[in-house]
């Protein structure tokens, strides 16, 4: 399929498949922005005191105890999801955690924008398609096929 995108990325069920077209500096780059975006998603951020709790613990990473930045946190509040009925309301849930993990590449400059659309595909498969956009360079898109396995089940890279 032909893309106006420059950078692509499809992760499909638990594995990681990384495939963008970019050339020295930008591959590069496109290459830390995917990890940077993994570990965004699929690191266990803390729950909040009002999320309700799949298993009664509110888990999180134990390196935001240690960041820098007051208010800082890493990683995204997906995991909570993982025993929610598929319905459209999960879909909005799992958009708006998405963004709120990936937040922070807004707020340091990195990219100018993010587009987000959680997709329900059959009854029991989660998609996130994900956009990043940058000012005069080339966007980065991600799929990530069938999130509640890789967070039931973690990933395999290729």
């Amino acid at each position: 399929m032909l893309s106006t995108y420059a950078n692509e990325t499809a992760i499909n069920a638990n594995r990681l498949v990384p495939s963008w077209q970019g050339v020295g500096e930008e591959d590069e780059f496109c290459r830390h922005l995917f990890r940077a975006v993994v570990i965004s998603l699929f690191t266990w951020r803390r729950a909040t005191l009002d999320d309700p709790l799949p298993a009664n613990e509110r888990m999180g990473w134990w390196g935001d105890t240690y960041l820098g930045t007051q208010g800082d946190k890493i990683g995204s509040r997906l995991w909570l999801l993982s025993r929610q009925k598929l319905t459209l309301q999960t879909c909005t849930q799992a958009q708006t955690y998405a963004r709120e993990a990936l937040h922070w590449l807004i707020e340091d400059g990195i990219v100018e924008q993010i587009d987000i659309q959680a997709l329900r595909i059959g009854v029991d498969q989660l998609t996130l398609h994900i956009t990043l956009l940058r000012q005069e360079k080339a966007h980065w898109r991600g799929r990530f096929d069938n999130i509640l396995d890789a967070l039931h089940y973690g990933f395999s890279p290729t």
